[in-house]
């Protein structure tokens, strides 16, 4: 990931997926290989705007009793 954004692009990685249609998807044998993380990369979208997230308070999200 590190590597990619040296050469301009952006990375994402990403988990949740089914790793055993993954590997047949690229003819991977499944049985010898296991895929634990998929990458998304790519060009930047240098008109998009600034995204700005809001952040909850602590106190709002933990209760320390």
């Amino acid at each position: 990931m590190l590597a990619a954004r040296e050469h301009g692009y952006e990375t994402n990685a990403m988990a949740g997926y089914d790793a055993s249609k993954a590997a047949s998807t690229f003819d991977l044998d499944p049985e010898q290989y296991i895929p634990v993380m998929a990458i998304a990369i790519g060009k930047p979208d240098e008109t998009a705007e600034e995204i700005t997230t809001t952040r909850y308070p602590i106190s709002e999200l933990v209760d320390f009793s």
